[in-house]
């Protein structure tokens, strides 16, 4: 059974935000009107703390599947010793 990667969404989706923040600054050194400000307190504000708060939880199911992982291989390899044995 293939193990189970989450890292590498995690890790595209950090490089996603870098990308759109960068994006966003340089965006906003050309557009400076209201309709900027609203955009970014309606939708950009708001959007990056959720995604780093699901990054940041994606972080901590990837830890619990590889200990999971961990302890079946663990579990997998007694199991064979003791069928040798």
């Amino acid at each position: 059974m293939p193990k189970a990667d989450l890292y590498s969404p995690a890790a595209l989706l950090r490089r996603a935000v870098a990308r759109l923040k960068e994006s966003w600054e340089h965006t906003r050194s050309y557009w400076q009107d209201t309709t900027c400000q609203v955009f970014a307190s309606d939708r950009l504000d708001p959007l990056l703390p959720e995604i780093q708060l699901a990054v940041t939880e994606l972080d901590k199911f990837t830890e619990l599947l590889r200990e999971a992982e961990r302890a079946c291989a663990d579990e997998l390899h007694a199991s064979q010793e003791n069928n040798v044995l």
